[in-house]
């Protein structure tokens, strides 16, 4: 079952509770790769690495198939668990950002990825768990999870509360000691109803794992000469976790954040959110 919220998301029935309430499903999104600095390790960087990417596989799961044929995948995109593009929609889209803000080539160098010589392997959010163990097996390192939740089916207790999910997430981390999670932290600081919380423990499920990497979104930050370069987003969630850890646990460009669309093969589109900065800082 799936729905259009009142801003235009998309939810998506993943399932029940334990108290029988639904689970669904949302996109969160958006990143750029100057703000965490990645162009110091590409090639031509001031630290002379010439990291790109290179023999690299980036797992990136979201709401519907990636669009593989976009020139700025090149044949380095792949829709791994057999699930193909269609057609655009918003979860097609986003998953299309998300992949291009981590491996677009440049052919749009405005587009550009941290990682424009790696690929990636595309999933749906449907069966991620078990995808997600099972690409680890065949040496997946780093994936990102670029959805969680829609806060307006969960109770007051949900938020930063240890679930099931959470621990299902530090279970498969566990059993691959290699594997690199990444998880946005969500995007529902100013969403109605929460205002009683004063924008602060939000995160849910996968967010506060102890072994996700979990990024909240920033102002992009051309120019760092102290904290106060960093401008937080008004959109994005804060932790901390209900057991006291620090969530999220890094930041990234997630505001204005232009990178490809599923509308065409040369289409882009800017992008807010907490999702697509995240395997930049992998």
């Amino acid at each position: 079952m799936k729905f259009r919220a009142e801003d235009g998301s998309m939810s998506e029935l993943q399932g029940i509770d334990n108290n029988g309430n639904p689970i669904y499903y949302q996109t969160d999104n958006r990143g750029a790769t100057r703000t965490i600095n990645a162009h110091h390790i590409n090639t031509a960087g001031s630290l002379g690495l010439n990291i790109n990417g290179q023999n690299m596989i980036a797992g990136v799961w979201d709401g519907d198939a990636i669009r593989i044929s976009h020139q700025e995948f090149q044949g380095r995109a792949i829709n791994k668990d057999g699930v193909s593009f269609t057609n655009y929609n918003d979860n097609s889209d986003h998953g299309t950002h998300v992949a291009g803000t981590i491996i677009a080539n440049g052919i749009n160098i405005n587009v550009k990825g941290a990682t424009f010589q790696g690929n990636a392997w595309g999933n749906d959010w449907n069966s991620d768990t078990s995808e997600l163990a099972s690409q680890a097996a065949e040496g997946l390192l780093v994936s990102n999870h670029s959805y969680g939740p829609n806060a307006e089916f969960l109770s007051a207790w949900q938020f930063g509360a240890y679930n099931f999910t959470s621990r299902i997430y530090d279970q498969i981390a566990f059993n691959a000691p290699y594997l690199q999670i990444v998880k946005s932290a969500g995007n529902d600081r100013t969403t109605p109803g929460y205002s009683g919380k004063g924008g602060y423990d939000l995160l849910t499920a996968a967010s506060l794992s102890k072994n996700v990497l979990t990024v909240g979104a920033v102002e992009q930050v051309t120019n760092y000469t102290s904290p106060a370069s960093v401008v937080m987003s008004n959109f994005s969630s804060y932790g901390p976790a209900d057991d006291g850890r620090v969530k999220p646990d890094i930041v990234a460009k997630g505001v204005g954040v232009l990178s490809t669309s599923s509308f065409s093969n040369t289409a882009t589109v800017t992008k807010d959110g907490t999702s697509i900065h995240h395997l930049q800082v992998s």
